[in-house]
């Protein structure tokens, strides 16, 4: 009597989901799911090529403490509100207390003997302590609510790490080594792997991704690829974002703009 398999297949996550969506408009042909989780080492996609079928991977650019901190700010709130007779940004590193911060935010800031309008300050140490990498008052940049401090993470405000769109795909890349391989093993005349920015990722790609009317100056011709490796999709999480793809070792803007990341399409 032959056994039958009781492996449930895995759940498509909604950004692998996402992906063979803008490959499909992009391309103008239909991108299938693959992973079945009927074997080990299965590519997520197949696009589906008037010369044949190709595989698709698809990483994040993930930074897990960032991503940690991320969802503790969505649980315990963005905005302190206090009593203060001023409003704060606060710009945290990976580091950053959540729990200690909105417990303790309010009394630093209120005791902080600073002048406002210097344009240089040190920060406090039982600041950096907490993680914070930056503090602006409101008044200096022209806000003029009262009583609330701002948590947000420095990648968002910082050029610290000022990486170029073809550094930054190199850099995920050897970091997800694994792809190249899973789509050599597929095999196939192209191979696609499909990479999502996250908020926390170098804001030079997130801001070169951004859907304005200025010139976004992505480079023309794209980084050598790992042998496994072909075709280059890269888009962001974060809304008003397009997508560019490399093909033939040069970078084209798709007509691509992510609206909403996390809606569940098929």
């Amino acid at each position: 009597m032959l056994a039958v398999s009781s492996r449930i297949p895995p759940k498509e996550g909604h950004l692998e989901r996402l992906a063979r969506r803008i490959v499909a408009e992009a391309l103008g042909v239909e991108v299938t799911r693959y992973d079945d989780g009927s074997a080990p080492r299965q590519v997520d996609a197949l696009i589906h090529l008037p010369s044949g079928s190709v595989p698709l991977e698809v990483v994040s650019d993930e930074d897990p403490a960032f991503e940690q901190q991320w969802a503790e700010l969505g649980r315990r709130g963005h905005v302190i509100r206090t009593d203060l007779p001023s409003s704060w940004y606060v710009f945290l590193t990976n580091r950053g207390h959540v729990r200690e911060l909105h417990a303790q935010l309010p009394r630093l800031l209120a005791d902080w003997p600073w002048d406002g309008g210097a344009d240089e300050y040190e920060l406090p140490a039982a600041l950096e302590k907490l993680g914070v990498a930056d503090v602006v008052e409101a008044e200096r940049i022209g806000a003029d609510d009262r009583g609330k401090i701002v948590l947000s993470h420095q990648g968002w405000n910082s050029w610290d790490d000022p990486v170029e769109l073809n550094e930054w795909v190199t850099r995920v890349l050897d970091r997800e080594s694994d792809v190249a391989a899973k789509l050599e093993l597929h095999g196939g005349r192209e191979r696609h792997v499909f990479i999502w920015a996250r908020p926390g990722s170098a804001w030079a790609v997130n801001s070169l991704l951004a859907d304005d009317d200025d010139d976004n100056n992505e480079p023309v011709h794209g980084p050598a690829l790992p042998a496994g490796i072909t075709h280059v999709w890269v888009a962001s999480t974060m809304t008003r974002r397009g997508c560019l793809v490399l093909e033939n070792d040069r970078w084209r803007r798709t007509g691509w703009i992510t609206i909403d990341p996390h809606a569940d399409e098929d």
